[in-house]
């Protein structure tokens, strides 16, 4: 990521309409899947935490028994580290993921994988889901479309966009079951 990406990620994350649409629909996504599984206390992950608005977000609507976060950078999991300061935070990397829990019942992954690519990134991503308990959910959040490749993109490194035609085998290549994909925004 370019110098001051995560000063302005951690600067818009409380109040911008894409993170506060995007932490809706992990909310959403939540309560449909997981929440009714009869869990009272769950492990959770965010491979990826970014600056860790979500990690606080997670631990304001789930009860945790672990709740943990990585990111690359030293800069991202300071930040969350405030934001998230009950939370295991710490630096890890998707493509070879440092994992603290046995199990996770939730594993959240939001505009990570697009950095390395799934050619770098799904073996870790396949080792994290490996760890997630049966009835578990994995929340991804990826970049659509090439064609809407943006200066926002060269600024993060952004590696590849995707289309449903490309993740649902990574999906089935995890011995996942996709529940519900979608096109979060469009126009």
């Amino acid at each position: 990521m370019n110098s001051g990406e995560y000063s302005i990620m951690e600067r818009l994350e409380e109040d911008h309409w894409w993170y506060l649409g995007l932490r809706d629909l992990i909310g959403r996504s939540i309560r449909k899947s997981l929440l009714t599984s009869g869990t009272q206390h769950y492990s959770v992950l965010d491979a990826g935490c970014g600056t860790g608005a979500n990690l606080r977000y997670l631990s304001q609507i789930l009860q945790t028994s672990y709740l943990g976060g990585f990111d690359v950078a030293q800069e991202a999991v300071q930040a969350a580290r405030k934001k998230a300061p009950s939370a295991d935070v710490y630096i890890s990397d998707l493509c070879a993921p440092e994992l603290r829990a046995e199990w996770f019942d939730l594993v959240l992954s939001c505009d990570v994988l697009y950095v390395p690519g799934i050619e770098r990134g799904a073996g870790g991503l396949k080792q994290i889901a490996s760890r997630i308990r049966p009835g578990g959910l994995l929340i991804l959040n990826l970049p659509a479309f090439e064609w809407l490749r943006s200066e926002h993109d060269l600024a993060i490194h952004t590696t590849e966009r995707y289309t449903k035609q490309q993740v649902i085998p990574l999906i089935e290549s995890m011995g996942m079951k996709l529940e519900w994909m979608t096109y979060r925004l469009f126009f």
